[in-house]
């Protein structure tokens, strides 16, 4: 599936803003570099490109090695002077269409059946929200970090970007989040936190969010959705048995398993 822009969002500006970087990120016609480490012996750059076209110019640094890191978004056909170095990366990709639940597992369905039939309401929320429910979810406390980190860099530079989508009990008290990042440039939105209080499980509040998330994509006149990574259909035992859980629930949506093409690396001495 490589040459389709609708698949990754690496190498886009909506990606750039947010980029984790020791300096300010370096802007191209076609994406961005983000400095990883700046130290006198080594500096390592990261370059996002919005296609599979190695960077036209590298910037310099004074350190003794510099070290280029090169993630474009589909596999290129030639990358001379670039080693291929990588783990397997995919991502859970669903391209939307007007009856896209027909495609959803038999499961799923059924699921969203027992969610529209329950007393739970689905509202726009804020962080707040998200919190309130990590409090009593099922994602480990490390975690919670990682990704709220993630929900405040967005916050800060394009909060108008995110869609806060909470479902709430009978009370008002939030029970589930799915927060999801929009990207204009490839008509994209991307999973970035999702979690849920076990105590409603029995009502399926995830599903009726996801269920919510694809009909306001399809509202922006989106193209796909992005559910971020998934586990290979057969993981390596202990390996990638972590992520088997949340994979899992990402297959009952329609979704394509889509091979990242990586990392590509190279080394400069001064």
């Amino acid at each position: 599936m490589s040459g389709n822009d609708s698949l990754c969002p690496s190498g886009t500006r909506w990606q750039g803003n947010v980029a984790p970087s020791t300096s300010p990120i370096i802007w191209h016609n076609d994406g961005y570099t983000a400095t990883v480490l700046r130290t006198p012996i080594l500096t390592w750059y990261r370059t996002f490109t919005a296609n599979n076209t190695p960077p036209a110019e590298l910037p310099r640094a004074t350190s003794l090695l510099t070290l280029h890191e090169w993630i474009p978004t589909s596999m290129p056909t030639h990358f001379r002077g670039w080693k291929h170095i990588s783990a397997p990366d995919l991502a859970a990709v669903t391209f939307l269409e007007a009856d896209y639940a027909a495609k959803w597992s038999e499961q799923a369905r059924r699921h969203l059946r027992t969610f529209r039939r329950s007393t739970l309401r689905l509202e726009l929320g804020t962080l707040e929200d998200v919190d309130i429910v990590n409090k009593h979810s099922q994602v480990p406390r490390g975690l919670q970090d990682v990704f709220r980190n993630v929900v405040k860099r967005h916050l800060a530079t394009q909060p108008n970007t995110l869609d806060f989508l909470i479902a709430k009990s009978h009370d008002g008290t939030p029970c589930a989040a799915f927060v999801a990042g929009n990207c204009d440039e490839i008509q994209q939105s991307t999973y970035l936190v999702g979690c849920f209080d076990p105590a409603f499980a029995k009502d399926f509040p995830m599903v009726g969010l996801v269920d919510w998330w694809f009909q306001r994509s399809l509202e922006r006149g989106y193209r796909s959705v992005n559910f971020g990574d998934i586990v290979p259909p057969r993981p390596l035992p202990s390996f990638l048995e972590h992520g088997i859980g949340y994979s899992l629930f990402k297959t009952h949506f329609n979704i394509h398993r889509v091979n990242l093409p990586g990392c590509f690396w190279k080394i400069m001495l001064r």
